[in-house]
Parts: C-alpha cells; sequence; structure tokens
C-alpha cells in the first residue's frame, strides 16, 4: 500500500505508469515524486493527436526526430518540452535550462 506524504498532498497517488499489477493482485500505486517522474515521462513520450480524446495533449519533440542536430533544433526542442510540461504538469516549477 502507498501513502501518501502527509506535508505534500499536492503530489498525489495514482496508477503506476506503466501499468502494473502487485504480486497480491492489485493494480500498483505510485506516489510523491515517483508519481511526478512518470507523468512527466508520460507528456514528453505523447505526441500530440495521439490522444482521441485529448489531442492536444503531448509534446511535439517527436516531430523533430530527423530533424538537423544544430542550435536551432536543440532550442526548438527545448521550447516544445518546456511548453508542454508548462501546460499538462501545474505541480513542477519548469526551470531556466541554462
Amino acid at each position: 500500500m502507498v501513502t501518501q506524504a502527509p506535508d505534500r498532498p499536492f503530489l498525489g497517488i495514482g496508477w503506476k505508469f506503466p501499468l502494473q499489477v502487485t504480486p497480491n493482485g492489485r493494480i500498483a500505486q505510485a506516489s510523491a515524486e515517483q508519481r511526478i517522474e512518470e507523468s512527466v515521462l508520460l507528456i514528453l513520450a505523447t505526441a500530440p493527436g495521439e490522444r482521441p480524446m485529448r489531442p492536444d495533449f503531448g509534446c511535439g519533440i517527436h516531430d523533430l526526430v530527423f530533424a538537423p542536430n544544430n542550435a536551432r533544433t536543440i532550442a526548438l526542442v527545448v521550447h516544445l518540452a518546456r511548453q508542454a510540461l508548462v501546460k499538462y504538469e501545474p505541480r513542477i516549477d519548469v526551470l531556466d535550462s541554462s
């Protein structure tokens, strides 16, 4: 059983991602920082349009997979990742990358 940190209830408790089952047959849960980490990975790994009910959800970095490896592409990846995290993960503060 996962317990919630009493001083940080805003971090939440939820199903682990990817979905897992515990040895006793229950759905595994994640809490606190682990929940945030899984949420960030989910946002960055989802391409916009991938979810039919939330077509705007995700991060546009997938469109840059075959882009040239230069300063412009790197700046665009940083911008798109920052934009998605600010929009979809209110529990974190996205800091400057420099």
